[in-house]
């Protein structure tokens, strides 16, 4: 059997199935043969066809026989169920897989068997509309007449399933998007030269719809799958001609994506600022370091340790005590300026590396890709569009990275100083005599002691610096950072819901009442009253005095037991409503239009 058949008419009877058993108490399978060895998804598969089939038995529910089946005789029992009743009641043709087959996984017995399925459940359908529709070769007839009385009007023709829907020989792209604008012409954000993005948006917006049972690589073959492409054509037809399911133009999908948008910019923003806030700690932070390398207490801590060297040879030499007080005290002096000169370049050394280690890669790393991939998602929306997001003075990052620059900067120039401080300590030499030399006294053998132990501190810090200046990261991706800050503006072939939106209310100021009603009539049931009051609180606004007199407004309030699609928003037209008179919301519809195609200022 080929694989590559296989692979493809598993795909798409996979889709079939999920397509038909969604809402199900049965998880979307995802492994064909394994998800309908145990019988459950053929129950509700049945189940699902059986509510649109013609046959007498239209309505009936099958019960499993085992609800949880954990042996294999179980299974066997389940599928057996289900196939015999396939057999005598739907006269399916079964005759060909056993109950055994299905449970040991055949693919080529259960792709069959699934097949005959689908042309069951198809031809039950399509039987509505055409009387001789039942065999395949009769519904590929129907197909290819339908597709060519459409798509004929583009200058385009089909013979075949197979060969005709092979990106390589033909433009299937063309042929779909032709479909789909005779049924819904608004639909045209394809560009005719890019054929492989153009049939990726067709199957995309077919899955909006729920009709695709193919993708992208069943058409990227030579010689196309014949079943996959029928199958996959044929949901088309009952969607487009027997169903007439295809949808009138709703706003509800220009009314989400603004709102998204809208919480998605905000999102944006609000972690811009908390992402410059911790730019600007981490630059105070660096500044206050670069200050201790460049003050006096760092570059003269060789002098002082020169100066201790100097005075510590003078204790040793000196033939008596007398007259080494005051030395002593001066020595102790420097030394206490060396150690606080030492800790603190340790402590500046320690939070270099560990900005270096901790903050240094969220900030160019993790919430920077965050940041930029929020940013980049909004940009993606709002192209869909056919806008752009242009950030006002306070949310935009050229400040940011005017701030990251001077953290790059700050960071080199530490790294350059700390290596020539680094540098200069590492070449003072510090004494080694023995502290129990002969003719001393006590007091000095003690000192010269304590001298010794301060100089080998002292060296194992300067040492521990040097370390730390190896374990030092001195790059900084300032560059890539630019890049995903930039903002392009989009293509100039954009969609055209904003125009849409705008014909649509006729009107640049309106009331809102007025503005509800002219919503609630291009939505459909569907859309949620705090979608709309999320969508309405965008629109810029103001209150105005209204007197009744004044009001050219007539509302009809349907009852409670009405049909009318509206009904779900009869409580919130009667609150509108009961506000006519008094203080009333006026919306700047011109207004919010501009600021979504300038910017997106929302």
């Amino acid at each position: 059997m080929d694989d590559a058949w296989v692979n493809s008419q598993r795909k798409t009877m996979t889709r079939w199935i999920n397509s038909v058993i969604q809402g199900e108490s049965v998880a979307p399978i995802t492994n064909l043969e394994q998800d309908l060895s145990d019988g459950l998804v053929l129950y509700a598969l049945v189940n699902n066809m059986l509510k649109t089939s013609n046959s007498d038995y239209s309505g009936t529910t099958l019960t499993p026989l085992y609800k949880a089946p954990k042996f294999k005789l179980q299974k066997v029992e389940n599928v057996a169920d289900v196939l015999e009743f396939l057999r005598v009641a739907l006269q399916v043709n079964v005759c060909n897989i056993s109950a055994e087959n299905i449970v040991d996984k055949n693919s080529k017995l259960v792709l069959g068997f699934v097949w005959s399925l689908y042309m069951y459940s198809s031809t039950s359908t399509l039987s509505k509309a055409h009387e001789d529709c039942n065999t395949f070769h009769k519904i590929k007839k129907i197909l290819l007449d339908w597709v060519n009385s459409i798509i004929i009007k583009k200058d385009l023709r089909i013979s075949n399933f197979d060969r005709d829907w092979s990106i390589q020989e033909n433009r299937p792209d063309l042929i779909l998007w032709a479909i789909l604008d005779h049924y819904n012409p608004e639909n045209k954000p394809y560009r005719s030269e890019k054929k492989i993005q153009n049939l990726q948006a067709a199957l995309d917006r077919a899955n909006e719809l729920g009709i695709n049972l193919s993708d992208i690589d069943d058409y990227l073959v030579l010689v196309c799958d014949e079943q996959c492409i029928v199958t996959t054509m044929l949901e088309w037809f009952k969607y487009f001609e027997i169903e007439k399911a295809a949808p009138t133009r709703v706003l509800d999908k220009f009314i989400e994506q603004i709102v998204d948008a809208v919480a998605l910019k905000r999102q944006y923003e609000s972690d811009l600022k908390l992402y410059f806030g911790k730019i600007e700690r981490i630059s105070a932070g660096m500044k206050s370091n670069l200050d201790v390398i460049e003050s006096d207490s760092s570059t003269d801590t060789c002098e002082l340790l020169h100066r201790c060297c100097t005075f510590f040879d003078i204790i040793v030499m000196a033939e008596s005590d007398e007259d080494l007080v005051h030395t002593m005290d001066a020595l102790q002096c420097i030394l206490q300026m060396v150690e606080s000169s030492y800790t603190s370049l340790l402590d500046a050394f320690e939070d270099f590396e560990t900005y270096g280690k901790s903050m240094k890669p969220q900030i160019v790393d993790e919430e920077y890709e965050k940041l930029t991939s929020r940013l980049q998602l909004l940009q993606e929306k709002l192209q869909q569009l056919g806008t752009y997001y242009e950030p006002s003075d306070v949310s935009n990052p050229s400040k940011l990275l005017v701030k990251l620059s001077e953290v790059a900067d700050m960071e080199t120039k530490f790294v350059e100083k700390s290596e020539v401080v680094v540098k200069g300590l590492l070449q003072v030499k510090f004494p080694n005599q023995r502290a129990d030399q002969e003719g001393c006294s006590e007091w000095r053998r003690n000192t010269i002691k304590s001298c010794l132990a301060k100089f080998q501190s002292f060296d194992k810090i300067r040492n521990n610096l040097q370390d730390f200046l190896g374990r030092f990261d001195k790059t900084f991706p300032l560059e890539k950072i630019r890049r995903g800050f930039a903002m392009p503006k989009p293509d100039a072939e954009v969609c055209d819901d904003i125009d849409y939106f705008e014909l649509q209310m006729e009107t640049s100021v309106t009331t809102e009442v007025k503005l509800f009603d002219a919503i609630l009539n291009k939505v459909s049931e569907d859309i949620s009253v705090d979608l709309i009051t999320s969508f309405l609180n965008l629109i810029p606004s103001e209150t105005k005095k209204f007197e009744r007199s004044e009001s050219d407004f007539t509302l009809n309030y349907p009852s409670d037991e009405s049909d009318d699609s509206n009904s779900v928003f009869d409580e919130v037209q009667r609150s509108l409503g009961s506000q006519l008179a008094g203080p009333q919301r006026v919306y700047d519809i011109k207004q919010f239009l501009y600021r979504i195609r300038n910017g997106f200022q929302v």
